[in-house]
């Protein structure tokens, strides 16, 4: 009697525990042709929210982005290869990561070169009494100091999240 007791109370102990949520995140994408990909999404719509959605396909965006900036002139086609090729067999955790990666390069790199403009146009000075020159430097030192605070604000936020996601930060 005490036999068919535990077999049923393991049988229950699995069950509960399969039907516990997964990590959505840590979801293998298949990407291997263009038509696997859309089947993978459309199976896996519904286990992800919508922000995280939002995200996944930011990430695709700025990876993208990487693969057009490396290939110089490559086709649409031959990005959206490489970048099924690149996620194929990939966690979304991974393509989260290395998106954010990218970005946070991204984000440094703009901040820096805002930084050298910013520099530049600080030592600017206008003609004695052109009014309208001098109304129209301040104007751009303070749309770049404007812009300088949010690539700051971008890359806390994007060093945030890739810790969050378990990723390095430099």
């Amino acid at each position: 009697m005490r036999f068919p007791r535990l077999i049923i109370l393991l049988l229950l102990v699995l069950f509960v525990a399969g039907c516990r949520p997964a990590d959505p995140l840590a979801r293998e994408i298949t990407a291997d042709t263009a038509i696997a990909f859309t089947l993978w999404r459309s199976r896996t719509a519904s286990q992800l929210e919508q922000s995280q959605w939002r995200e996944f396909d930011e990430s695709l965006q700025e990876l993208r982005f990487r693969l057009m900036g490396t290939k110089r002139g490559g086709s649409t086609e031959t990005v959206e290869r490489e970048l099924r090729a690149w996620i194929h067999g990939r966690s979304i955790r991974e393509v989260l990561r290395q998106a954010g990666t990218v970005r946070l390069d991204r984000l440094t790199s703009e901040r820096d070169l805002l930084e050298e403009v910013i520099a530049t146009n600080a030592r600017l000075r206008t003609q004695p009494g052109d009014a309208e020159s001098a109304e129209y430097l301040d104007y751009r030192r303070s749309d770049q100091g404007a812009r300088w605070e949010k690539l700051v604000a971008d890359i806390e936020a994007t060093a945030r999240r890739l810790e969050e996601l378990g990723g390095r930060v430099e």
